[in-house]
């Protein structure tokens, strides 16, 4: 007998089933994990379009219980639906107004403190028990219209809300559709109001819903990635991954009236570097730059390449915190270059920098903090006896 491994056998290796699912299957059915942006911007996208909608049932949900109240008030109306009726459709919209309610609330609270593109479990229970409750409402108000001889338009509208509202992993929103569909088939059944026609268009309807919601979860997934992609395009250096210039413009924004410590930096010597051992050379020193000093900083701080060999701190730390870690920093720069033998004048290659701390309100506070922490990096230079002038 051969061995299972001699050609002949590949079929015990590689055959059906496969062992994993296929990766457009798992994007398009929602199985594939997502990056924590990705999880922050759908969840912020599902908060948008959901406060939307959800203001739009609390005006209707409003309106319905006034009507509510107003058929209470008439004798005909009550012998008509009875007032078992009339209190289990009141309870329904409230319940439903407080839903849609604490969706907008949270969309609104989020918004306010800026974490709108924060993924949270109190983003996914909020957006969770506004579809929930939908899914509920239209099945409880669709099961009274059928016993009146009505259809199961409520039902429909809802369904067709939430699938066209929110972009939810179809892995989780479908087994909910097939679990709403299951009750509301079971419940119409019982009241001999539902036709065979009108079963079969049910039907239907929920694999049309089951698509769209796969569609719609696919689309925004890709659209969230290719935005993704044009943002680190348009805020990137492509050579050292940092940050550039425009990302700095556009995160010293977000810093108003806090205090922030600026430092600025440049390669010593650099044109000498480049003349002497190359462009290539002069590249892999400035991502050997930013590799030695982001091993030295904190979470909170970030490092930008503004252009050629200057580079920019945003810290919310103290000046001297930034200078110490500044410092050591160059120290590991100086030893790695030293270690490639970029040597300038015998001594290895290195940086100077400048700090200087202030309040943000606006960029003239900004220029004007670049500007102090140049001038300390001119007086780095003096004492590392590098003159006057920037290459």
């Amino acid at each position: 007998m051969r061995s299972p491994n001699r050609p002949g056998h590949e079929h015990l290796r590689t055959g059906w089933p496969p062992r994993r699912m296929p990766s457009t299957l798992r994007a398009i059915l929602g199985a594939e994990r997502l990056a924590p942006d990705e999880r922050a911007a759908l969840s912020a996208l599902n908060f948008r379009c959901g406060a939307v909608l959800a203001a739009i049932t609390m005006l209707m949900e409003t309106y319905l219980t006034i009507n509510n109240v107003l058929m209470s008030r008439h004798p005909r109306v009550v012998e008509s639906v009875g007032r078992a009726w009339i209190a289990w459709h009141k309870a329904a919209y409230i319940t439903m107004f407080l839903s849609a309610a604490l969706l907008l609330a949270g969309y609104l609270f989020k918004r306010r403190r800026g974490a709108m593109r924060t993924d949270s479990l109190s983003s996914h229970l909020i957006i969770g028990q506004f579809v929930v409750v939908a899914m509920a409402f239209g099945i409880l108000i669709s099961y009274g219209d059928l016993q009146r001889g009505n259809g199961l338009y409520a039902f429909f509208i809802q369904m067709v809300s939430i699938v066209c509202i929110f972009a939810i992993r179809p892995v989780i929103l479908i087994p909910g559709i097939a679990l709403s569909y299951a009750i509301m088939l079971c419940l119409a059944l019982q009241t001999d109001h539902l036709s065979h026609g009108t079963a079969t268009n049910t039907l239907a309807l929920g694999l049309v819903l089951i698509v769209a919601c796969c569609v719609r979860y696919y689309t925004h997934i890709r659209d969230i990635r290719l935005s993704s992609q044009l943002e680190r395009y348009s805020y990137h250096d492509v050579l050292t991954g940092l940050r550039n210039a425009r990302a700095f413009r556009h995160d010293i924004q977000g810093r108003h009236g806090q205090d922030v410590t600026i430092a600025v930096m440049d390669v010593n010597d650099f044109k000498s570097c480049n003349d002497r051992f190359g462009h290539e050379t002069g590249n892999r020193t400035l991502a050997l730059l930013s590799a030695s000093v982001s091993m030295e900083l904190s979470h909170a701080e970030r490092l930008y390449r503004v252009g050629g060999d200057e580079f920019v701190l945003l810290s919310p730390d103290m000046a001297s915190d930034v200078t110490r870690r500044l410092t050591r920093g160059r120290r590991v720069f100086e030893s790695n270059t030293s270690a490639d033998g970029l040597l300038i004048g015998g001594q290895p290659l290195s940086f100077a920098f400048g700090c200087a701390r202030g309040t943000i309100d606006g960029m003239a506070d900004v220029v004007a903090l670049t500007d102090q922490a140049d001038a300390a990096m001119y007086r780095d230079k003096q004492k590392q006896g590098q003159g006057h002038g920037r290459e």
